[in-house]
């Protein structure tokens, strides 16, 4: 994994743990924090049920009704009263989302976050708040005449509602490459009055980055 930094926390731009105390998640593809307390659990099994989008990206919090879900991790808060409260990570094909001709580098290619907030908003949801990052990316060697060129930045868009059923959900959005990458965040009522907590699962959504591909 050459060219990507030896911690989350740099690549994240979060450099004290106390910030967002958890363990950090790294791929060649994407970064984020899993926050403290929360541990891994099994990807639940796609279904062929037909259903809205937000429901295939995996933020159904009805396992039986979400279509072949694609959730690639999951993460939940052990203990009888956190049932309901879980992180999951998403990816799909941007073109699975709304077709294009081209392939998408970057969420602001399809709109701002509030002119898209249906793609992955349900319908009946109250939405309570909508954000976007506009991340830096530095400088790269093109190793051409062109020299070091500055990198365009990369949006993540931050969703906050309340679904249909009562549960609170915060997602992180970002693109990289033509893939869709959500991660999704959710609690109960109580859960999220619990200040403590709805910290660590909007700071779990703000954590989401998509990295660029390694110079090897």
């Amino acid at each position: 994994m050459v060219g990507i930094p030896p911690t989350v926390r740099e690549t994240l731009g979060i450099n004290d743990p106390a910030t967002l105390p958890g363990r950090e998640v790294v791929t060649v593809q994407y970064a984020y924090v899993v926050p403290e307390g929360f541990v891994g659990a099994e990807v639940l099994a796609p279904t062929t049920t037909l259903g809205t989008l937000p429901q295939m990206m995996g933020n159904s919090p009805d396992a039986q009704a979400r279509p072949a879900t694609a959730v690639v991790e999951r993460y939940v808060l052990p203990g009888d009263d956190n049932v309901g409260c879980q992180i999951t990570l998403a990816a799909k094909d941007a073109s699975n989302i709304r077709p294009t001709f081209t392939q998408l580098l970057d969420l602001s290619g399809w709109g701002s976050a509030a002119e898209i907030r249906s793609l992955f908003v349900p319908l009946g949801a109250e939405l309570t708040q909508v954000k976007e990052v506009a991340l830096e990316r530095g400088v790269v060697d093109t190793g051409t005449l062109r020299g070091r060129v500055a990198l365009a930045p990369r949006s993540l868009y931050r969703y906050d509602f309340v679904a249909p059923d009562g549960l609170r959900v915060c997602l992180g959005v970002s693109v990289r490459a033509g893939k869709v990458y959500v991660l999704t965040a959710t609690g109960t009522e109580a859960q999220w009055a619990d200040g403590a907590l709805r910290a660590k699962l909007q700071g779990a959504a703000d954590s989401l980055r998509v990295l660029d591909k390694p110079i090897l």
